[in-house]
């Protein structure tokens, strides 16, 4: 996108993608359409671009930035980041501006270098090594004709050719033979003439009158061009003979535009950055190049910039190339792909058709910025705009009133800074913004203010600054404003302290001179102090606790009485008008009402020998003690008495338990004024073997005996209903710890235990703090439940009679049976649990079989009893063997059936039992048919005389729900014409 306006001043904001993009309108009738080397470079000066962040200077001379602004880089005097243009504090008549990571540099048309942003090496030059978040002037320079900011370090020219160098310099890159830090600027070593400059990460370049080009500083990957990798102290040539116009620094990789229009290139080429067509490091300089088969160096530039990684270069026809690394579009081609050889960057709305004309280039870190001929400005980042504002547009106060105080410099919608001033002592001043501007809206401190509505500042006695911001609600375009405000010299006829203190004590508030009253709080030792007081005014008099009168400062030392005192300091006008009275409520204890006169012991001795004023006592001579008995008494009446943590009373006896090893007692006095305390600290060692249970309970049972601490044995029946326990129990010993079934048991908790049907054993250790142990046990029988443990019907057989007894386990053994779904041929014995009877047909039957105890309990179970009919006319009957890989049942005419069970597949072995009932004579054949979805896939047959033989069986590959059937049959034969005859 292009926009084009009369107005000299306006700037277009592009945003998209995360990055911003700004075109820059300046006159057009300034840019020729194919730029000159001076064009291309004074355009190039007007633009910046750092880590994420912008900067451009308007025609007015002010500089606007957007985008991070972490370190104070936009100069706006906040660390928040901006979407849209915000002025730079302070900044008129600049010519030149640079930024390279995260601080900038701006030069004065006087010839002055302000700087900003990031500051930990000193980068900005004001002696510091904090932020700085709006432009400060860097110290000691003048006549500075150029500058350039590096990562981390900071250079400047000035008229004579001169270089100086600031900020880090852990490679000698500022060039004073040094490896020490300058936080403000230095000369570079030797008396070279230099006609340009360009600072990298760690290395710095400088240009001469003669075209030489010269490097300092860091040199692993040979971007100084020297042939070496060595570090260089201060300027080094660069190898060859090469007459450069240019140069310029990358990350590490250098730059050098010939007055031939060709490029040289030296350093890192990792990315490509060098253009050389590969990704080999140069340690001299290599011509870029278009192509290297042919080989064809790049020509026809006018302009150069390296950033980190990525180079940029201007033709003389106005358009751009690029080259290197292109992780993010920087090299503007509308990819991501490094480049190895240049390569032009294209507009973003038609990617086929070269950028331009172009008038200015600027690499930055990870991003490329050009200046169009008619004052545009465009980043090589994304494609679409998201929006559009004009910055001619940006809001201003239209008046600025500050109540009773006084500013500097005059209202003007155009200054931003100013200091206010207010009568020594004013508490507060209201200050009052305007805006004329319907579209803008105003900030006071970055919240929301009524326009015309006074904000009341207050005053102390450091400087407080105040933010007003203008934000055009359209655009978000900001200017902010930036007010000091400061105390007026006091009045000679003031009656106001400039100081007051305490040696050793802290104020209550902090001391101000417009507030009167505060608190002191000192230790009870303490019986006097040190009061400093001293007159705002030199010629006024000030007197402490009614002491007499002196001019300006008085010192004295006050004493203090137990408790409260209040201390007066009186200030007095010189010609006695004025008076104010100061009042110091010194808070201080009573200690001789916090000591104790003695301290006594039912065993043993203290050592050392009780002292009022020594606070810790071993005890000795006391043998194994599980208590001692302590009394204290103490000098006077007390607030508080405690002896380990526990009340105690002057002149009696207190028993304190002991714990298991050293023990700590803390003897506690607490004075009459309830504020001062005193400790003293008895120090033995204890042995508590105490293991006992002091309760045991379960909720809703009763043991067979009640709980006695001696007794560790108990018993208990319960029904088979009750399947958990409630057992709670208690340590006679609160220090002693239990272990209920290999868990820790909380005193007084009750846990829940879960009962398996039988016995259980509930094991309750109790482990006492000398780590003996004492073991309870409660045998708990749980009744088993009533179950049928028949697990199977075996099979009957027609016409054969049939006889089971029935089995069932639980309860209380008595058991009435019962059953539904019994054949008619069937009966069961509800005393015995016998079922018997002979079958007459065939085929599957399903018995729900009860069984009911004495007690009424009842337990049912569905038994199949598969009923076998003789296969055939010969009068066999096949019975599947039992096997867990398939289901038996009987099909509708009553034959064996074996169903694979779900979860088998695979080979797997079928088994069948032969009972002849009438002989056969000779041998006969079992078939065994393997059968999926109802169609058979595989046979087998086993030929053999199963009168004397009595079982068969066959494998296959099987899956879950196959179905294997098993026949015994006469008469096969290969004659198709012929039937088998089933047995």
């Amino acid at each position: 996108m292009r926009a084009r306006f009369t107005n000299k001043s306006l700037f277009l904001l592009l945003t998209w993608f995360g990055f911003s993009l700004v075109s820059l309108i300046f006159p057009t009738s300034i840019m020729a359409a194919t730029p000159s080397l001076e064009q291309a470079l004074a355009a190039s000066t007007k633009i910046a671009a750092g880590d994420s962040f912008r900067l451009i200077v308007r025609n007015d001379g002010t500089v606007w930035g957007w985008g991070s602004n972490s370190y104070g880089q936009l100069g706006d005097a906040t660390t928040i980041t901006r979407t849209a243009p915000v002025q730079a504090l302070g900044l008129t008549d600049i010519t030149a501006i640079s930024a390279t990571y995260r601080h900038c540099l701006a030069l004065k048309s006087d010839g002055t270098v302000w700087a900003w942003g990031y500051n930990d090496y000193g980068q900005i030059g004001n002696s510091a090594t904090t932020n700085q978040t709006f432009p400060l002037q860097v110290s000691d320079l003048a006549n500075i004709v150029a500058v350039s900011a590096g990562y981390y370090h900071s250079l400047a020219l000035d008229s004579s050719g001169q270089v100086w160098a600031w900020g880090r310099n852990n490679y000698s890159q500022l060039g004073d033979t040094g490896i020490t830090q300058r936080n403000t600027p230095v000369k570079v070593h030797g008396s070279h003439a230099f006609i340009a400059i360009a600072a990298g990460q760690y290395h710095s370049l400088a240009l001469k009158a003669d075209g030489s080009a010269w490097g300092w500083g860091y040199n692993s990957s040979g971007q100084l061009g020297d042939n070496t990798e060595i570090i260089r102290r201060s300027p080094n040539q660069v190898y060859g003979s090469d007459i450069f116009a240019s140069i310029s620094a990358g990350s590490d990789h250098s730059l050098g535009l010939k007055s031939d229009g060709t490029i040289m290139a030296w350093g890192s080429n990792t990315f490509g950055q060098l253009g050389d067509g590969t990704t080999e490091n140069k340690h001299v300089p290599v011509a870029v190049l278009y192509s290297s088969s042919p080989v064809t160096p790049i020509t026809n530039i006018s302009a150069i910039s390296a950033a980190n990684s990525h180079s940029i270069a201007l033709n003389a026809d106005g358009t751009v190339v690029a080259w290197g690394k292109n992780n993010v579009n920087q090299l503007g081609d509308g990819s991501s792909t490094n480049q190895l050889f240049p390569v032009p960057m294209v507009t973003s709305n038609n990617p086929g058709k070269p950028l331009g004309p172009v008038c200015g280039i600027r690499a930055g870190y990870e991003c490329s910025v050009v200046l169009e001929t008619d004052g545009t400005l465009r980043g090589s980042f994304g494609s679409t705009p998201a929006c559009s504002v004009d910055l001619c547009l940006a809001g201003s106060l239209s008046a600025l009133t500050v109540g009773s105080a006084t500013m500097s410099p005059a209202f003007n919608p155009n200054v931003l800074e100013y200091t206010v001033t207010a009568p020594y002592g004013t508490i507060s001043v209201d200050i009052a913004p305007t805006i004329t501007d319907a579209s803008c809206q105003l900030l006071i401190d970055g919240q929301p203010h009524t326009n015309g509505a006074a904000k009341t500042i207050t005053l102390s006695v450091t400087k407080q600054t105040t933010r007003i911001d203008v934000l055009h609600t359209a655009t978000g375009i900001t200017r902010t404003y930036r007010l000091t405000a400061i105390w007026a010299a006091p009045s000679t006829q003031t009656a106001n302290l400039s100081s007051l203190s305490v040696d050793g004590a802290t104020f209550s508030p902090a001391f101000d001179p417009s507030l009167t009253d505060y608190t002191i709080t000192l230790d009870p030792l303490i019986n006097n102090i040190d009061i400093a007081a001293t007159t705002a005014f030199a010629a006024a008099t000030v007197n402490i606790a009614d002491s007499p009168t002196v001019s300006g400062t008085q010192t004295m030392t006050v004493d203090l009485l137990p408790g409260n005192n209040a201390v007066t300091v009186v200030g007095t006008s010189q010609d006695a008008t004025q008076q104010v009275t100061y009042t110091l409520h010194v808070v201080r204890g009573l200690p001789e009402n916090a000591l104790l006169k003695s301290i006594r012991l039912n065993v043993g001795t203290l050592d050392p020998i009780f002292d009022q004023k020594t606070v810790a006592y071993q005890v000795t001579g006391a043998g194994t003690l599980k208590s001692i008995d302590i009394t204290v008494e103490t000098v006077a009446p007390t607030t508080a008495l405690t002896i380990g943590g526990q009340a105690a009373v002057s002149g009696t006896a207190q028993a304190v338990n002991l714990v298991q090893g050293p023990n700590l007692i803390p003897i506690v006095i607490t004075a009459l004024d309830g504020v001062t305390q005193y400790s003293y600290i008895l120090s033995l060692n204890g042995t508590v073997s105490n293991a006992d249970l002091d309760d045991l309970t379960l909720t809703g049972q009763t043991l067979d005996s009640p709980f006695d601490a001696a007794i560790t044995d108990y018993s208990l029946h319960v029904a088979n209903s009750v399947d958990e326990l409630e057992l709670t129990a208690s340590p006679s010993d609160p220090r002693a710890l239990m272990i209920l079934n290999g868990s820790i048991l909380a005193p007084s908790s009750p846990v829940t235990v879960k009962l398996a049907e039988g016995d259980n054993a509930i094991t309750l250790m109790v482990v006492a703090q000398d780590a003996s142990t004492k073991t309870y046990t409660i045998g708990v029988y749980r009744e088993i439940s009533l179950a049928i443990s028949s697990a199977d019907l075996p099979a009957a057989v027609v016409s054969s009679p049939y006889n089971f007894t029935l089995q069932a386990a639980g309860g209380n053994n008595l058991y009435t049976w019962s059953a539904t779904g019994l054949p008619a041929w069937l009966s069961l014995n509800p005393n015995t649990g016998v079922l018997s009877g002979t079958p007459d047909t065939g085929g599957p039957i399903t018995l729900a079989i009860t069984a009911e105890d004495g007690t009424g309990l009842t337990a049912t179970k569905d038994l199949p009893l598969n009923v076998y009919s003789v296969t055939g006319k010969g009068g066999y009957m096949v019975v599947p063997a039992a096997d867990s890989a398939y289901i038996i049942s009987l099909s509708k005419d009553a034959l064996p059936v074996m169903t694979v069970k779900g979860d088998v597949s695979g080979f797997k072995y079928f088994s069948v039992i032969v009972n002849p009932v009438a002989g056969h004579a000779g041998n006969e054949t079992m078939v065994f048919i393997h059968m999926r979805n109802n169609t058979p896939i595989a046979v087998t047959s086993n030929i053999a005389d199963y009168d004397i033989i009595n079982a068969a069986g066959a494998g296959f590959n099987v899956m879950p729900g196959d179905v294997i059937k098993a026949y015994l049959v006469d008469g096969i034969s290969n004659n198709i014409n012929t039937s088998p005859i089933v047995l």
